[in-house]
């Protein structure tokens, strides 16, 4: 009798355990779910300005200039879109996906073209890019800030890169002008000799008249 009676006893508290265990498990994979949730942050998008100003002569015809990102330093995070062309005067933006705290560092330049009559900026400027956390509203996520400097180490609003264009010198417009000038001169003197030599042709007639 006293057996049966623990064996029940055993099995009840057995249950019981279990029971508290099944609700325990029931409450802690909920909150690890959430956790969970809330680490997997959302990445951010940071922006690398850049722009062409065109000085110097109107050009006849628009050109289009071509401008690059690279890492400095080894760095491994780049853009998808390494190189943007510009037509004219104009900007555009490198983009970049971070997903991590850091700092990352770039260079961006101009690559050089061969027009005639236009001088390219050469400038180099770099880029540091800050990825931290901001958790001042509501859960922690990501922001970046963009700091842009140039060669002097200068902050700068935009990598900007200044072309100067000159137009060509017209010298058949110059030389027609000369030649014409040139003519003129030699048409007059072709006439003073003329008027002399009928000038001294009428004076011999005259003398030959009076003998």
């Amino acid at each position: 009798m006293t057996y049966a009676l623990n064996v029940k006893r055993n099995l009840a508290i057995t249950s019981l355990v279990a029971a508290v265990l099944v609700a325990v498990f029931a409450c802690v994979a909920p909150s690890a779910q959430v956790y969970a949730a809330e680490e997997a942050h959302a990445p951010t998008v940071a922006q690398i300005p850049a722009q062409v100003i065109v000085k110097g002569d109107v050009p006849a015809q628009e050109q289009d200039f071509t401008v690059q990102i690279s890492g400095a330093d080894g760095e491994t995070v780049l853009p998808d879109q390494l190189q943007a062309t510009i037509a004219g005067e104009g900007s555009t933006q490198f983009a970049m996906s971070f997903t991590e705290v850091g700092l990352h560092h770039y260079t961006v330049r101009q690559v050089p073209g061969n027009a005639e009559g236009w001088t390219y900026d050469e400038q180099v400027y770099n880029v540091d890019v800050y990825c931290m956390w901001n958790g001042q509203d509501g859960p922690d996520s990501l922001y970046t800030q963009v700091f842009v400097k140039n060669a002097a180490g200068e902050k700068c609003e935009a990598c900007t890169f200044e072309n100067a264009y000159q137009a060509p010198v017209q010298p058949q417009a110059a030389s027609m002008a000369q030649t014409g000038d040139v003519v003129g001169v030699a048409v007059a003197l072709v006439g003073l000799v003329a008027l002399a030599a009928v000038a001294a042709a009428v004076v011999a007639y005259r003398r030959r008249s009076r003998e």
